[in-house]
C-alpha cells in the first residue's frame, strides 16, 4: 500500500505533465502560455527578414528579334529616323510577333541585350508593332530628350516622328514633329512636313515654323503662331469670304500659300502626333 507521501508525489508529477502538455498545445497554436498571441512566420530567415523574390520583368526574345531591336536602338541613338521607319516597315511581321506575342501587347523597353516590361530606365521602348521611342523613361513616360517614330504605309511607305524635350510623358519645351514619305513621291506631291517650335503638354504654343517639301525637293516655309495647339491668326492672314478660308503666303515665296478653312480654325490641330498616352 502506498503511503500518504508517495500519493502526494504521484499527484504532483501528474499535474506537472498536464501543464507541459497544455503549454505545448498553446505553442503549436501560436500563443504563449500567458495567453498572448504571437506570429510565426515560416518564411523568415535567420536575420528575421522575409525572403521575397524580386519581380521578373524579363521578356524572352529570339535571336532574330534581338538583332532587330539592336538595329533599331542604334539607328534611334544616331538620329537616323528614316532607317528606323524603314526597318519597322520592312520587319513588320517580326515586330508584330514580338509585341503582340512575347510582350502580350504591353509596352516594353530594350536595353543592353534584354527586353523588359519595366519601362523606367534608358533605352528603346516599344509602344506598338510600328511605334517606338528612344530616350530615358520615368513612371509617366519619356523624361528629358526623347525621339519617337511611327512607321506606316499610306500613299507610300512613310514615318511620323516627334523629337525634343519631354516631361511627365508629354512634349514640354523645344521640339519638332512631322512626317516623311521616303519612297514614291514625285512632282508637287508633299513628301515631307516639319513643325518646329515650343511645346506645352504635347501642344505647340507660341511661334513655330512649318515647312513642306514636295517630291522635287522644293521646300516652302511659314512662320505661324499657336495657342495650345490652336492656330492663332495675325494681320498677315488674308480672309476670302467667298471661299470661307484664310490664306498665308510662304515666308520666302508668295506664290506658295497655306490655306485653312474657317470651319477648322478652332481645331487643336498643332499637337504632337506621337503622344505617349
Amino acid at each position: 500500500m502506498l503511503t500518504k507521501g508517495q500519493l502526494q508525489g504521484i499527484a504532483a508529477a501528474l499535474i506537472f505533465l498536464m501543464c507541459c502538455t497544455a503549454a505545448g498545445a498553446l505553442e503549436r497554436e501560436g500563443r504563449s502560455p500567458g495567453g498572448k498571441s504571437r506570429t510565426v512566420n515560416l518564411s523568415e530567415n535567420s536575420a528575421g527578414e522575409e525572403e521575397t523574390a524580386p519581380p521578373d520583368h524579363r521578356i524572352p526574345v529570339t535571336e532574330t528579334q534581338e538583332a532587330l531591336l539592336e538595329e533599331l536602338q542604334k539607328a534611334m541613338e544616331a538620329g537616323d529616323l528614316e532607317a528606323v521607319g524603314r526597318l519597322m516597315n520592312q520587319e513588320e511581321e517580326i515586330l508584330a510577333d514580338l509585341f503582340y506575342g512575347s510582350a502580350q501587347g504591353m509596352p516594353c523597353r530594350y536595353e543592353d541585350g534584354a527586353l523588359s516590361s519595366q519601362l523606367e530606365g534608358r533605352g528603346l521602348a516599344l509602344k506598338g508593332s510600328g511605334l517606338c521611342f528612344y530616350g530615358t523613361f520615368a513612371e509617366n513616360g519619356p523624361e528629358g530628350f526623347c525621339r519617337g517614330v511611327r512607321a506606316s504605309v499610306l500613299e507610300g511607305p512613310r514615318y511620323d516622328f516627334a523629337e525634343g524635350e519631354w516631361q511627365n510623358g508629354q512634349m514640354n519645351g523645344p521640339g519638332k514633329t512631322g512626317y516623311r514619305y521616303y519612297e514614291g513621291t514625285e512632282g508637287e506631291e508633299v513628301a515631307e512636313v516639319l513643325r518646329e517650335g515650343s511645346f506645352e503638354n504635347d501642344a505647340l504654343n507660341g511661334q513655330f515654323i512649318y515647312e513642306s517639301t514636295n517630291g522635287k525637293g522644293e521646300t516652302s516655309r511659314w512662320t505661324m503662331k499657336a495657342e495650345m495647339g490652336v492656330l492663332a491668326l495675325d494681320e498677315r492672314w488674308e480672309y476670302l469670304e467667298d471661299r470661307l478660308e484664310y490664306r498665308l503666303p510662304a515666308d520666302d515665296d508668295e506664290t506658295h500659300v497655306y490655306v485653312v478653312l474657317e470651319s477648322r480654325l478652332e481645331e487643336p490641330s498643332w499637337k504632337n502626333p506621337l503622344a505617349w498616352e
